[in-house]
C-alpha cells in the first residue's frame, strides 16, 4: 500500500485538536470530493490534497483537513487526520464520534478505477487495525448528501470488496496492510538573519512573511490579494490562480529547482528565502 504521511504532502499544522473519535467507533464512512475533480498526474496530487487542507482549514474553519484518510485515483493513501482522532466529514458530531472517515479524491462524474477503490479499503483497513468494528457506510446514510457518489455507495454498501488480481478468476485474499507511519519530527532551522522555523510545512506564520514580503496585509490566510501580490513579485500574470506556471517563478526567486510542484522542499526554500529578506 503506497501511504503519504503529513510531512511527506506539506500538511500544515492543525489549528488545534479538533474532534475526538469515540472509544468504540462503529467503522468507516466513505466519501468523495463532490465537485467533478478530473484526472492529473500522480506528481500534482499532494498540491490537491494541500489545497482540500487550506479549504477546509481556511474557508471552512475546521482545525484541519476533514478526512481520516484521503486517496488519490493512482491508490495512494494520504493520511489526514489519521486514526486516534475523530474527522469533521461525516455531518453531525454523533456521525463524527461513530465514524472514521475515508475519502475519494474523484467528484461527480469522475471514474472510480479499481486502484482507487483498493486505496479507500487500505484506509478502511487502516481504521479497523486501529479499532474501528467492521460497518462501512456512505456518508449519505449519516447526512442529507448525495456523497460518496452512486458508484462508491453501491461499492461501499457491497462490502467494499477489493478488486479481482489474482488469475482464474475469483477475488484476491486479504493484503498485509502495515501500520500507520507516524509523521517524523522536522528538527527547527533558524536562519540568522529571520525568525520563521525552516521546517518545509506552509502555515500563517509563512503566509505572513510572504505577505510583509509581497507588500499586503499581513493576516497570515493564503488569499486571492496575496497569491496576485505574489504572482506580480515573481513577474507572471496576476490572475490569482496557483499553477505549475507560477509554482515554477516562485521557486526560481527562492532558489530551489523549477519543476511547478510545490512540496516541502519548495517551502523550505521560500522559508529560508523570507528569512533573508
Amino acid at each position: 500500500m503506497p501511504f503519504v504521511t503529513r510531512a511527506e504532502w506539506g500538511a500544515r499544522n492543525p489549528k488545534s485538536t479538533g474532534n475526538a473519535i469515540g472509544s468504540h467507533p462503529k467503522g468507516v464512512a466513505v466519501h468523495y470530493e463532490g465537485p467533478k475533480m478530473g484526472s492529473r498526474d500522480h506528481t500534482l496530487c499532494a498540491g490537491v490534497v494541500r489545497g482540500i487542507q487550506t479549504f477546509h482549514m481556511d474557508s471552512r474553519g475546521w482545525a484541519d483537513i476533514a478526512y481520516t484518510f484521503i486517496v488519490c485515483e493512482h491508490g495512494y493513501v494520504f493520511e489526514g487526520r489519521g486514526v486516534g482522532k475523530g474527522s469533521a466529514a461525516n455531518g453531525t458530531t454523533q456521525a463524527n464520534l461513530d465514524y472514521y472517515a475515508v475519502c475519494g479524491m474523484v467528484g461527480e462524474g469522475d471514474a472510480t478505477p479499481t486502484r482507487l477503490t483498493d486505496g479507500i479499503r487500505d484506509g478502511i483497513d487502516l481504521c479497523r487495525r486501529a479499532g474501528a468494528g467492521d460497518a462501512v457506510v456512505g456518508h449519505r446514510d449519516l447526512y442529507n448528501t448525495k456523497c460518496p457518489g452512486d458508484a462508491l455507495y453501491a461499492w461501499a454498501k457491497g462490502g467494499a470488496p477489493r478488486s479481482q488480481t489474482i488469475s482464474g478468476g475469483g477475488k484476491a485474499g486479504p493484503v498485509h496492510v502495515p501500520a500507520p507511519v507516524s509523521t517524523p519530527v522536522v528538527a527547527p532551522v533558524k536562519a540568522a538573519s529571520g525568525t520563521l522555523t525552516v521546517d518545509g510545512l506552509p502555515g500563517p506564520a509563512t503566509y505572513r512573511a510572504l505577505q510583509r514580503w509581497a507588500g499586503v496585509t499581513a493576516d497570515g490566510v493564503l488569499g486571492p490579494d496575496t497569491r496576485k501580490a505574489v504572482q506580480r513579485k515573481v513577474g507572471v500574470h496576476d490572475d490569482g490562480v496557483w499553477g505549475p506556471q507560477t509554482w515554477r517563478a516562485i521557486q526560481r526567486t527562492v532558489g530551489t529547482p523549477a519543476d511547478g510542484i510545490p512540496g516541502p522542499a519548495t517551502y523550505k526554500a521560500m522559508q529560508s528565502y523570507l528569512n533573508r529578506h
